[in-house]
């Protein structure tokens, strides 16, 4: 997958349930591939999470950005540090 200018966190469980928050831009959230190249996916945009499992997609639902950052800031260091470090690489990769 090749976003740019999208963030979004994708959360996943053993049991298979799995959560995407978009932080910013939108992001399409589908059961499968026919689905999401057809265009029938949830769309989902900044400050909105859907849930998923086997049964379905939850309808879009809204969340506080910056409170959800700092949380994981504070659960999972390592991943908001991984996204930083990215960033910092497109940013080098598009001014060359």
């Amino acid at each position: 997958m090749g976003v740019r200018g999208t963030n979004f966190v994708v959360d996943s469980t053993p049991a298979g349930k799995m959560s995407t928050h978009v932080i910013e831009g939108m992001v399409d959230v589908a059961k499968n591939d026919s689905i999401l190249f057809s265009g029938r996916g949830r769309h989902v945009f900044a400050g909105e999470y859907v849930d998923a499992d086997q049964k379905g997609i939850s309808e879009v639902k809204k969340f506080e950005v910056v409170p959800y950052l700092e949380t994981l800031k504070a659960e999972q260091p390592e991943l908001l540090a991984f996204a930083d470090q990215a960033s910092e690489l497109e940013k080098t990769s598009v001014a060359a």
